[in-house]
């Protein structure tokens, strides 16, 4: 095998006849005339654009793995959405009504249409509070209640553990029975009139079966 070496001179000059790259892409006759002060800021401003595709790089190359990790909560989710699937017992679901009620933004209370609410014992239930037609304002926004069998618990936020701007209803199975009518107030989220009572379930009385009216 023959390996070519070449004179320290020759490779001098082949470096010579190379194109010089200068930053922003500027020709070597423009780069000869500027000042010193206008190279520094030409470089300045190609070490910024290095960095931001850098940066743009490590983003996309990190959606993929964020993606991947938002995944698993999805299910869970839409679970949070979604009506129970399987037949609640009698006294564990609550139907509610809102009303007269009013939602706190930018310092202000601003009045909401009634809102039903269907919360079944030990899910979490979205809901919505959106301003009267015609409105228009940065609303909708949305609310969650829970329901333990003796507390009902309104909340602006799906999580447990973040208990401000929370309300609480505390009632027996035999107040909830006979339907529960109060004021209630989050602190900075919700005002309003608030009227529950136990929603159909199995194990329901027949004389309260045959009483309640025939949905159409």
């Amino acid at each position: 095998m023959r390996i070519l070496i070449l004179p320290l001179s020759l490779l001098i000059v082949l470096a010579g006849c190379l194109p010089t790259r200068h930053p922003l892409g500027i020709n070597d006759e423009d780069w000869q005339v500027m000042s010193l002060e206008q190279r520094l800021e030409a470089q300045e401003k190609q070490a910024e654009l290095e960095h931001a595709d850098r940066v743009r790089k490590a983003e996309q190359k990190a959606a993929p793995e964020a993606e991947a990790t938002r995944q698993p909560l999805q299910p869970l989710q839409a679970e949070t959405r979604r009506a129970p699937a399987a037949p609640v017992r009698y006294g564990e679901r609550l139907q509610c009504v809102l009303s007269q009620a009013k939602v706190r933004i930018a310092d202000k209370w601003r009045p909401v249409e009634s809102t039903v609410l269907d919360v079944s014992r030990g899910q979490v239930t979205e809901f919505t509070l959106a301003e009267p037609a015609g409105q228009k304002g940065r609303l909708p926004l949305n609310g969650f209640a829970r329901f333990d069998g003796q507390i009902l618990t309104i909340c602006p936020s799906a999580d447990e553990n973040r208990r401000e701007g929370c309300t609480r209803v505390l009632g027996t199975f035999e107040d909830f029975r006979r339907g529960i009518d109060q004021s209630i107030e989050a602190a900075g989220f919700l005002r309003s009139k608030l009227h529950c009572h136990l929603g159909p379930g199995t194990g329901m009385p027949a004389q309260l079966v045959s009483a309640r009216p025939v949905e159409k």
